[in-house]
């Protein structure tokens, strides 16, 4: 089993910010058409930065998001520091 965050972080809210990030999971619109073709290793650094940046104006795409991020950031802990090496 990878250790990498490989889930698709999609919470069914596509709609785009001036930026052209989804109002609901954080990804560009690249990122989410591209996202099946992606490597574990590309879809743990979207993760990542969705993790670090992202949070939805929406209270139900909120909730939605928070619930997979929870997840997602307890799997991310069980993770070894790519720092401490």
């Amino acid at each position: 089993m990878s250790d990498l965050l490989t889930k698709n972080p999609c919470i069914d809210v596509c709609k785009f910010d001036s930026n052209n990030l989804c109002l609901g999971c954080g990804r560009t619109k690249h990122e989410k058409k591209t996202w099946k073709k992606l490597d574990d290793h590309e879809k743990h650094a979207i993760w990542q930065r969705i993790l670090e940046t992202h949070t939805p104006k929406k209270k139900k795409a909120a909730k939605k998001l928070k619930k997979k991020r929870k997840k997602a950031e307890t799997q991310a802990a069980a993770l070894p520091d790519p720092g401490a090496e």
